[in-house]
């Protein structure tokens, strides 16, 4: 009996310590560590993994938009009544998502009050708390998170930004300092899809008139255009980034 409990004491420990390896080195914000460089892409694969492992960082999720089993993709928009997000914006990135995941049976969009006590200028701290004070069901449907928030303080200029797997984070200040009062939807559209191709893994590409370019995320020029359809490069930076979770 003594040799069982200690073979089995030593495969409890064995397997502690594998997964503590695991968990410290997959949430690192190194993606260059081998483990990450290496594992994470297959991991990522299986939402048990993912939970067990807390691998919620930016990318995280890749596998739950574009192989979700046919489940909607529902869009849940957080924004108070003064900073709402144009109609138009709705309609133009859910065409530009399903055409990029092609999965979900339907994207769809669920507006939700903000609460008034919430600022809407804010740094990292207040995003991460935002991020979890707003927690989504728990059911077959994969969710997106957009809040629609006054400014970014550490980067005023940024128009959008992620900081985790599903969540968004939108910036109606610059946006309206770009837009000179006309509809900003196409500015919406064009930094909601930027986000979301993080989301997927993307970078930022070298080609100014494409979503992808950084210069959609942090509009401290004064661009020209914002396009709000992927580029032949924004789609092939995407898909270098899915293939490793596609079988």
């Amino acid at each position: 009996m003594k040799i069982f409990a200690t073979i089995f004491l030593l495969i409890i420990i064995v397997v502690f310590g594998l997964y503590a390896m695991l968990y410290y080195s997959f949430n690192l914000s190194d993606p260059s560590h081998w483990l990450n460089q290496k594992y994470r892409n297959q991991v990522i694969k299986y939402p048990l993994l993912r939970n067990i492992l807390r691998l919620h960082q930016v990318g995280d999720y890749r596998y739950e938009f574009v192989e979700n089993n046919n489940k909607n993709l529902e869009i849940i928009i957080y924004q108070k009544d003064n900073h709402k997000l144009n109609p138009d914006t709705y309609a133009k990135v859910a065409d530009q998502i399903y055409s990029l995941v092609k999965q979900p049976k339907q994207v769809v969009f669920t507006e939700k009050k903000l609460e008034e006590s919430v600022n809407g200028i804010v740094d990292d701290d207040d995003l991460k708390k935002l991020a979890n004070s707003y927690s989504l069901p728990k059911n077959n449907i994969t969710y997106l998170k957009i809040f629609v928030l006054d400014e970014y303080t550490p980067i005023p200029t940024y128009a959008g930004i992620v900081n985790n797997a599903n969540t968004i984070f939108l910036f109606t200040k610059p946006i309206a300092s770009i837009t000179g009062g006309r509809s900003p939807a196409a500015v919406e559209t064009s930094t909601i899809l930027h986000e979301f191709g993080h989301l997927l893994g993307a970078g930022h590409i070298n080609k100014d008139n494409c979503i992808m370019s950084e210069k959609v995320e942090n509009i401290s020029g004064r661009p020209t255009a914002f396009m709000t359809t992927y580029c032949r490069e924004d789609l092939e930076e995407i898909d270098n980034s899915l293939k490793p979770t596609v079988n």
